[in-house]
């Protein structure tokens, strides 16, 4: 079985740092799967793809206060996304993930919709053991990614698989010999 939402993990998460914290926040960007055959194939040798899987950005915040989360974590949203020279709105959310709150759910569009940002439904929080308010924002990395391409031409690169490694040298030297001295041999 493979994940299809990052939001059972962050609420998860959340649980296991509600004691910890009165307030907190964290994300995870990560794959989910859905039954489709995806762009990757099986191997060289057998005909078929790998199930569909796409990269989402998953935060969580969790606090007393559901209304403020709720308006905080949509501000992060709409932050993001003009960092990406793109527009951010808010739709009500035709369906509603089985773990969120009727009310307090909605869609995030930019040309398309990319996720959604929604609180998470008290029983629902009994249920898993939480004991304060969670929003949960879930957005299509993927997606997210090539709108910001598109609209600002912001490239983006992986980081190197082998990223340089900086020494530091000390050395042990007499009182005697002068910084400069030291500094004119190594050039």
């Amino acid at each position: 079985m493979l994940r299809q939402s990052l939001a059972p993990n962050l609420i998860g998460n959340s649980k296991t740092n509600q004691a910890k914290f009165g307030s907190f926040g964290i994300f995870e960007i990560g794959s989910v799967f859905f039954s489709p055959p995806g762009d990757i194939k099986k191997s060289d040798k057998e005909e078929g793809f790998l199930p569909y899987q796409e990269k989402r950005l998953g935060i969580c915040l969790a606090g007393e206060s559901a209304e403020e989360l709720f308006s905080r974590a949509k501000g992060i949203v709409e932050y993001l996304f003009s960092s990406l020279n793109l527009p951010a709105a808010f739709t009500e959310k035709e369906i509603k993930p089985a773990w969120a709150d009727g009310k307090m759910c909605a869609a995030i569009i930019s040309g398309k919709e990319l996720g959604c940002v929604a609180l998470l439904d008290r029983q629902a929080g009994k249920r898993s053991g939480m004991k304060k308010e969670v929003v949960v924002v879930e957005l299509s990395f993927n997606i997210l990614d090539d709108l910001s391409e598109q609209s600002a031409g912001i490239r983006h690169e992986t980081l190197p698989k082998y990223p340089p490694v900086m020494r530091d040298i000390a050395f042990a030297v007499d009182a005697k010999i002068l910084y400069n001295g030291i500094r004119n041999e190594i050039i």
